[in-house]
């Protein structure tokens, strides 16, 4: 399966390959099983507070789109693209903005009949529901698009995360029966400690089994 993953704003493509336990889950996964390519953001921005002590000075770090929804579409349409180039991608990963932008893009493609690329599934740490990006643009939320998601998901959230309920109301606009949700008790960041990966890892690999059974 060929995994698309995105980083989070304040970030880039580097940081959760090296250091945010990218490796340690590919090997609970299945080290040979998946092809993880990570995009990295295009607009420029400070680095994240959760990882400054993860870089050096001279790295840079994006976001994918700035708070305005012209923004917003110029992501998306540049993440079709980039599948339509470098595809097929049969799953999406992302973390924070990472997964605002995957969410988005699944719930607006769900609009067009049929649908124009074979993703099977998506994986979202630390997500936030997304945006609809048509008319004057609006938030998604679980009374207006409750399942709007359909294919199957993994929601890996923390407690202690600011953004919990962000998470959770992500997990209600996907399909209630294939979507899987673990709390891995922390804030907001990949798990990376042995226990908290080997749950996430047993939760995204019951979402890649419903994926199979479909």
């Amino acid at each position: 399966m060929r995994i698309l993953c995105f980083h989070g704003r304040g970030s880039n493509s580097k940081v959760p390959e090296i250091y945010h336990g990218a490796a340690a889950l590919r090997y609970e996964l299945g080290p040979d099983e998946h092809e993880y390519e990570f995009v990295e953001g295009t607009i420029p921005c400070k680095a994240d507070a959760g990882i400054k002590n993860l870089i050096s000075d001279k790295d840079q770090c994006f976001a994918y789109f700035e708070h305005s929804l012209p923004s917003v579409r110029a992501a998306l349409q540049d993440l079709d693209d980039y599948i339509s180039n470098n595809g097929p991608f049969h799953a999406l990963l992302g973390f924070s903005e990472g997964a605002i932008l995957a969410a988005s893009f699944l719930a607006n493609q769900k609009k067009e009949a049929p649908a124009r690329f074979d993703i099977r599934c998506a994986i979202f740490i630390c997500g936030s529901p997304g945006i609809d990006c048509g008319g004057e643009g609006r938030l998604l939320n679980s009374e207006i698009d409750s399942g709007i998601i359909k294919i199957p998901t993994a929601h890996i959230i923390g407690e202690n995360d600011p953004l919990f309920e962000s998470g959770l109301e992500l997990s209600r606009i996907c399909h209630r029966h294939t979507r899987e949700i673990v709390d891995h008790k922390g804030g907001h960041e990949v798990p990376r400690g042995a226990v908290a990966i080997s749950e996430m890892a047993s939760c995204i690999s019951r979402v890649f089994d419903k994926t199979i059974s479909i």
